[in-house]
């Protein structure tokens, strides 16, 4: 693709060259070229130069707008699940291809095991793990965003008490199973959790 647009460059070049030539020859040595018989030369290569350029303007608009989908596609696709987790609420938002599926009560961690604001994305997924971090409790359905930092299902189904995460997010055993698969689905690197207050 590029070396037809240099290629079309480099007509136009000498288009534009012939059409200068062409004028001072006019002036300077009429005899050569009959006055009607030039006229028509400079027509036709106006027309041609016209022509090329128009061809080079199609060309970079065509290819600004494939540019910018591409963009936009990498950039959907990058995030396709994103998780946002409220600890003031203690809520957490998740939206599947930016439409909000899920809705769910979270425990966060308590007044000094806070848990840390940030933007993550998971660095590794277990269905069971053995936590050393979080009260040394055996998880389900474990996220982890970093070494001290996951996701996990409470192991139950009854109402979360605030503050009762270590520095982790809890949810409800049915939820946490539901995130696990819908994470699983999409991958770790198309996932993106955040945590604000």
């Amino acid at each position: 693709m590029q070396n037809i647009k240099n290629l079309f460059v480099i007509l136009i070049v000498a288009l534009s060259i012939n059409i200068s030539y062409l004028q001072a020859s006019s002036t300077q040595e009429s005899t050569l070229l009959p006055q009607q018989e030039y006229e028509m030369e400079l027509a036709k290569l106006k027309a041609e130069k016209a022509y090329l350029n128009k061809i080079l303007d199609e060309d970079r608009t065509t290819y600004k707008q494939s540019t910018t989908n591409s963009k936009k596609t990498r950039k959907r696709r990058s995030y396709s699940l994103y998780i946002k987790i409220h600890i003031y609420k203690q809520i957490m938002k998740v939206y599947r291809e930016n439409r909000l599926v899920y809705k769910w009560a979270i425990s966060t961690g308590r007044k000094g095991y806070e848990t840390p604001l940030g933007t993550y994305r998971p660095i590794f997924i277990r269905e069971s793990y053995n936590s050393k971090v979080c009260n040394r409790l055996f998880l389900k359905n474990v996220i982890f965003l970093k070494n001290d930092l996951a996701i996990f299902g409470a192991g139950t189904d009854r109402p979360l008490k605030r503050g009762d995460a270590y520095r982790c997010i809890k949810l409800g055993n049915h939820n946490s199973k539901k995130l696990y698969n819908l994470v699983q689905q999409y991958g770790k690197r198309r996932v993106k959790i955040k945590i604000t207050r």
